[in-house]
């Protein structure tokens, strides 16, 4: 069972990030990609971005999306005015097959909380 964190309901969506997330979001050492992280998803918590280079929908999956800071990714799931964090990885030029993966990966995570997130948005 994975552990869901709120990150923030005070704008219009409900954030929540896996604790996984968050610390490997943690570990990344270039000091400025954090602070660009966490800027971007304070704005996602403020709006969806309109920019599909920002932020584009995962065919493969419903509901997934990757929100694309760079050079890192983020795979979020989004029921409603709530969004989930669900994966982070760093996307390398060329590697079409480590992205594919990491894509699947984020469909696989989505699909292992998903019951529990909804029924945690469901309660609020």
């Amino acid at each position: 069972m994975a552990k869901i964190l709120l990150i923030t309901n005070e704008k219009n969506f409900n954030l929540y990030i896996l604790e996984s997330v968050k610390k490997d979001i943690d570990k990344v050492r270039d000091n400025k990609a954090v602070k660009r992280i966490k800027t971007s998803i304070g704005r996602l918590a403020e709006r969806i971005p309109n920019k599909p280079e920002h932020w584009e929908s995962i065919k493969s999956c419903e509901n997934l999306f990757e929100l694309k800071i760079k050079p890192y990714r983020l795979g979020c799931y989004k029921k409603e005015n709530n969004i989930l964090i669900l994966h982070f990885w760093r996307v390398q030029k060329n590697m079409s097959k480590q992205k594919r993966a990491d894509i699947e990966k984020a469909c696989k995570i989505a699909q292992e909380v998903k019951d529990e997130f909804e029924r945690l948005v469901r309660r609020k």
